[in-house]
């Protein structure tokens, strides 16, 4: 549509940053094999870089990239809890050296694998 002062665009608009946001959502809630949720996350971690956000200032963009990583945080939390309920403690590494990049907080990661392998 076409006006004077305005124009329309009637299109499906496909962005990678809401598509990830929406993977992680779905990472969170849904219920799939816990040895497809280790590498959904763990992928999720590889292609994730917030230096590709610097270039853009504004609050919003900070706000984004907080959000995005406590909910990768959440979902690290989440696998580790199913991850040592079920047993696997192998996994449970594999998060750990994986999620370093969005622990909950400096030295979240250390402590989970000291209390691994004190299980061990």
């Amino acid at each position: 549509m076409l006006g004077r002062d305005t124009i329309a665009l009637n299109a499906d608009i496909e962005c990678d940053l809401i598509d990830y946001i929406n993977d992680m959502e779905k990472l969170l809630w849904e219920n799939e094999p816990l040895s497809d949720q280790v590498q959904q996350f763990i992928h999720m971690l590889e292609i994730y870089h917030p230096c590709c956000l610097s270039n853009y200032h504004g609050e919003w963009v900070s706000l984004l990239v907080e959000r995005i990583d406590s909910k990768l945080a959440q979902i690290m939390v989440m696998l580790l809890k199913k991850l040592s309920q079920a047993g696997q403690l192998l996994a449970a590494h594999e998060v750990l050296q994986a999620g370093r990049v969005v622990e909950p907080y400096d030295g979240f990661c250390d402590e989970w694998l000291a209390e691994l392998n004190r299980i061990d």
